[in-house]
């Protein structure tokens, strides 16, 4: 299965982990047809994770990163036998990488 995560800024294909920074919202997508047999989805950590399950087959959901923290979801089928797992981890702010550290040089000279 295929799980696709939309954020109203980026959409991230296939994956298994990402950390998204906490009061953000996003929606996860999974790849399953119209016709295919319902999912089922499970959060172990609530504080961490807002997950609401929409679709007719639950085939997507709304969540939001409401506390700092790791959360895992497991998509399960109608036997509950787990078929996707996603490691969501809700960080206070991304940094990113300095471009440059600010440093600047002179014109050698010789001596």
């Amino acid at each position: 299965m295929i799980v696709d995560v939309s954020f109203d800024f980026a959409k991230v294909f296939n994956t298994e982990k990402f950390n998204v920074v906490q009061g953000q919202q996003f929606t996860l997508f999974t790849d399953l047809a119209a016709d295919a047999p319902p999912v089922k989805w499970f959060s172990d950590n609530d504080p961490v994770l807002s997950l609401t399950v929409g679709g007719d087959n639950a085939n997507h959901a709304e969540g939001e990163a409401t506390g700092v923290g790791i959360s895992t979801i497991l998509i399960m089928d109608e036997l509950l036998t787990s078929i996707k797992k996603l490691t969501i981890e809700v960080v206070p702010e991304i940094i990113e990488p300095a471009v440059n550290l600010g440093l600047f040089t002179e014109e050698p000279v010789y001596k």
